[in-house]
């Protein structure tokens, strides 16, 4: 028996070693329902109400059309209704640009969608060019916008006047750490926020089968000790 229990315990620690180095591959896919081999990014993490969110995108069909969305919002007959902003693929299948925040947009988290609406398809994909999708990381609508540390207002009407930093604290669940331009800062924040469970949940395993198994080793000692002890007596007698 306690052969096979050791056996038992051999097999679960490697089974938690193999999943181990699995937990870093779910950091390309912490924000979900994208197409393989698509990427974007948004900039600032933490944006005013109504403000202009940055954003790249890569990994589309050359020439195909995107609309973009926020929080994966109907685009509704014709594609107009929900749509942000709309964008022509590169070449390259990169873009870059930048959107308005809609004034109803709710303070919270958020993230843009982009669809393919139109394109044609390329014979060397797999996927076709209407299904192509992605959703980019999650950006934050507040009071304020966070870049590199500071906050500004957003003024609703342009001005030449210099606008004094107001002194007020984001009401919003994450703001960027000072210095993060909000691509890199909310991409480590997903991957944290995913991974960082997982390899709490594997190491916590990882002890509870070391910890069984030196109960093991102790009661198995002190048995061999006794037969030891019985066999000695047994000499002597």
């Amino acid at each position: 028996m306690p052969r096979a229990w050791l056996r038992t315990l051999v097999v679960l620690i490697a089974t938690a070693l193999v999943l181990l180095p699995s937990v870093g591959a779910q950091a390309d896919t912490f924000t979900g329902d994208s197409t393989t081999g698509t990427a974007s990014t948004v900039s600032p993490s933490t944006i005013a109400v109504g403000g202009t969110l940055s954003f790249t995108l890569s990994g589309f069909p050359q020439g195909a059309e995107v609309a973009i969305l926020i929080d994966d919002a109907d685009p509704g007959p014709g594609g107009q209704p929900g749509v942000v902003g709309e964008l022509t693929v590169g070449e390259d299948g990169t873009y870059a640009g930048a959107v308005e925040l809609p004034a109803d947009v709710a303070k919270g988290a958020h993230w843009l969608r982009f669809i393919v609406t139109a394109g044609e398809d390329i014979p060397t994909n797999t996927v076709r060019t209407l299904d192509y999708t992605n959703k980019s990381p999650y950006f934050t609508v507040a009071d304020v916008t966070i870049i590199g540390g500071g906050a500004s207002t957003v003024p609703s009407t342009p001005t030449p006047t210099t606008v004094a930093t107001p002194s007020v604290e984001p009401t919003a669940p994450a703001v960027a750490a000072g210095g993060d331009s909000g691509d890199a800062g909310a991409a480590r924040t997903g991957w944290a926020s995913v991974s960082l469970p997982v390899v709490t949940t594997v190491l916590l395993a990882l002890a509870a089968v070391l910890l069984v198994l030196s109960v093991i080793m102790l009661i198995e000692r002190r048995r061999l000790l006794a037969y030891e002890r019985e066999l000695e007596y047994a000499a002597r007698r």
